[in-house]
């Protein structure tokens, strides 16, 4: 009788828990060792102008692209692009996708500027 009341008390406990424990579950892919980082946002500026591209090689790291690229409004990005070439020339003007995270150039598209005659 007592071993059947135990197993009632216990399978009450699993079903509605004990008073006053809350549980939360999470799942955190940067614990896993095979996770695979994708951009967590990604940011279109533009239309602009890029400003400048500069060749960085600098010790302990890959060779990157610094690539500056100044807004309508009049904001300024600094972005990263790992690669060996990049298509991006100084003055060229488009629109930029890049991400912050890693931070890069994603995409870069030429835009035409319609000059009204």
């Amino acid at each position: 009788m007592t071993g059947r009341l135990f197993q009632i008390l216990f399978l009450i406990v699993c079903i509605i828990g004990l008073p006053g424990t809350k549980g939360e579950a999470s799942f955190d892919l940067s614990a896993t060792p095979h996770a695979i980082r994708e951009p967590s946002s990604v940011f279109i500026a533009g239309p602009g102008t890029v400003v400048s591209v500069r060749f960085l090689d600098l010790p302990f790291i890959k060779p990157r692209y610094s690539v500056e690229f100044k807004t309508e409004d009049g904001e300024l990005i600094q972005v990263w692009h790992c690669g060996k070439a990049i298509s991006l020339v100084e003055g060229m003007r488009g629109m930029l996708t890049y991400s912050r995270h890693p931070d890069g150039v994603i995409n870069f598209r030429i835009i035409e500027r319609n000059v009204a005659k």
